[in-house]
């Protein structure tokens, strides 16, 4: 967890940048690739945690769950929150709607990084009339028929295979935390994914 006398210089800057990544926002729910210029009208139609809304998702988590803590690192206005949670409805629809990706189970760009999207929505704002963490559940459930899908043309086999990244490694570790969550029926303190998980 990063300290919080390191970032506490930063927080307006971060603030305002979430802002305006909000803006950035299109109306399918999910980000540009690359900024924005106003001009192009492009929608992106990526939605992978390099690329769109899994990794935006995960931000806009890590900074509304934040706000909430005792120490409150980030503190929002409640015009910002709202403004944060709604985003997060929106981008969440879109991942669990497209994040059964075709390039393969890993984090990267791959069904693992929807799956670890989802969980940090649930973590933020899961209540009685969302259910984040219900959709993460049936990703990771249509996940475990991966080699049928491979062999069926629907899914393709990444580069490297059995990585955390992109591969089998990273789907492990999603269904492990999936599991832990079923089981556990609480939401964790603090969520991401393998690897990216320092600002709880």
């Amino acid at each position: 967890m990063c300290p919080v006398h390191l970032i506490s210089q930063h927080v307006p800057k971060i603030l305002a940048t979430v802002e305006w990544l909000l803006t950035c926002q299109d109306d399918s729910g999910n980000w540009p690739t690359q900024a924005p210029d106003g001009l192009s009208g492009r929608v992106s139609d990526l939605v992978q945690w390099c690329h769109g809304a899994p990794g935006i998702l995960i931000l806009l988590s890590t900074v509304l769950r934040s706000s909430r803590k005792k120490y409150n690192r980030m503190p929002l206005d409640k015009h910002l929150e709202h403004k944060i949670i709604t985003s997060l409805q929106h981008g969440a629809t879109l991942v669990y709607r497209h994040g059964f990706l075709r390039k393969g189970v890993g984090i990267c760009h791959g069904v693992a990084g929807s799956i670890y999207a989802l969980l940090a929505v649930s973590d933020a704002i899961d209540t009685s009339n969302t259910s984040a963490l219900g959709h993460a559940v049936r990703l990771a459930h249509i996940a475990t028929k991966y080699e049928s899908y491979i062999s069926e043309g629907e899914m393709t086999v990444p580069d490297h295979p059995w990585s955390l990244y992109e591969g089998l490694a990273g789907m492990c570790c999603a269904w492990a935390e999936v599991l832990h969550r079923l089981e556990s029926k609480r939401a964790r303190k603090c969520s991401g994914m393998p690897g990216i998980d320092d600002l709880g």
